[in-house]
């Protein structure tokens, strides 16, 4: 095997992640800022969560990555059925991808009351989660991405 089976990155720092409701991410298709806020769920990191190990530049994507993809593909079926971008399949494949990586990563902790019975419009902050510092994690995959542009540029004339 020319490549980790684990992106080479240091250990990660835990960071603190409040879980809360927010008037960001909605589902009007006719609001722009709200088409931009999703825009940039891909936006982030560069190369389009792709990424390139080894000494054969092989290309992969990382789980987290993947996951934000799917989100996204998810949002655009329920905005448009018809959107080409979020098929049926995908959006099966989406769905599938998301339950497994869920369980793989399933969190433990505990989370108060009964998640059915809250008023979401009034109960707007909940738990807040040990998490991986992801921002650290993109910096560094765009830094990783950077470099293999150089090679890329370098090399694929």
């Amino acid at each position: 095997m020319n490549y980790p089976p684990i992106y080479p990155i240091r250990e990660l720092d835990p960071v603190a992640m409040t879980l809360q409701e927010s008037v960001r991410f909605g589902f009007n298709a006719s609001d722009p800022i709200e088409g931009q806020e999703w825009d940039m769920i891909n936006a982030i990191p560069r190369g389009i969560g792709r990424t390139r190990l080894g000494p054969d530049h092989r290309a992969f994507v990382l789980t987290f990555l993947h996951q934000t993809h799917c989100v996204r593909r998810i949002q655009y079926a329920l905005l448009n059925r018809n959107d080409t971008m979020a098929s049926a399949g995908h959006v099966n494949h989406c769905l599938n991808y998301l339950r497994q990586t869920i369980l793989c990563e399933a969190a433990d902790s505990v989370e108060k009351g009964d998640f059915m019975e809250i008023d979401y419009e009034e109960e707007r902050v909940g738990e807040t989660l040990v998490c991986r510092d992801w921002e650290t994690a993109i910096s560094i995959f765009d830094e990783r991405y950077e470099d293999w542009v150089k090679w890329r540029n370098t090399w694929n004339r």
